[in-house]
């Protein structure tokens, strides 16, 4: 009876506007957490509640992929990099790091100090159009996750326009991680999971396929307000940092307080 409502109600919940693009497993899981915490009755009202604080005021201000791409593809090609520098500015997390690029990965992968092969992002957005800023790219492959299907296929479409060996693909970190490479980035992601999940940040630290793991949080508001958010989130994280026995190194921004996690 279970998995049939949640199918059901699944289904319901993508048949809607607001959650067309949402990657399906993701939907699926919200729903079944939420059957077993409430029952059926009360199920799809609470997966929506749940669901829009996740996805809500990314969605209200979300742009209509197929008619940016078709907007940017002249500018890519003319000018790639203001043209990416544009687009990044669409969501407040890229556009916080915009301005950091010319240091933001080297410093990351000059503290890691060894040549790396392979990168994924999980909970990607549009960070992916900053991997050109990356030191080396053009010998790395990349693969960038998200639960946005439209964002992923927009990403998939303008790589093309690249020569960098760079692949978008939807999966959610929460029902597992897809495939090894030799660093994982998760921006600003986690205290997202944790709205989702409490203290999975643990869970998650345990199960990543990779040599490192670069973990970051906000060290202010969207509205560029500070409220002691870096205290915040360092203070929480450092004690899962201490109780896995990790080996970690912390980079801080203006914006942005980066973990270098090394696993072996």
């Amino acid at each position: 009876m279970t998995s049939s409502k949640a199918f059901q109600i699944t289904n319901t919940i993508l048949a809607s506007k607001k959650y067309q693009d949402l990657y399906p497993q993701t939907v699926e899981r919200i729903v079944i957490d939420c059957i077993k915490r409430y029952g059926e009755k009360r199920a799809e009202k609470e997966a929506r509640n749940k669901l829009h604080q996740i996805w809500g005021a990314y969605w209200s201000t979300r742009p209509d992929f197929t008619k940016l791409f078709e907007k940017v593809l002249p500018q890519i090609q003319e000018n790639p990099s203001q043209a990416l520098k544009e687009l990044m500015a669409l969501q407040s997390s890229t556009k916080e790091r915009t301005p950091l690029l010319e240091t933001f990965y080297t410093q990351i992968f000059m503290t890691i100090g060894e040549a790396i092969n392979s990168v994924s992002e999980y909970g990607c957005g549009l960070n992916p159009l900053t991997y050109l800023w990356i030191p080396n790219a053009q010998e790395k492959e990349f693969i960038a996750y998200d639960i946005d299907l439209a964002e992923v296929s927009f990403l998939n479409t303008l790589f093309e326009e690249f020569t960098l060996n760079i692949t978008a693909r939807p999966n959610d970190i929460l029902q597992g991680c897809d495939k090894y490479t030799d660093v994982v980035f998760m921006l600003k992601l986690l205290p997202c999971l944790e709205q989702q999940q409490k203290n999975v940040s643990k869970t998650i630290l345990a199960q990543l396929q990779c040599k490192y793991a670069v973990i970051s949080f906000p060290t202010k508001t969207i509205g560029g307000k500070p409220k002691g958010m870096d205290e915040f989130y360092s203070g929480q994280f450092e004690e899962v940092i201490t109780e896995l026995k990790l080996n970690t190194k912390k980079i801080h921004f203006s914006s942005e307080l980066v973990y270098i996690i090394k696993f072996h």
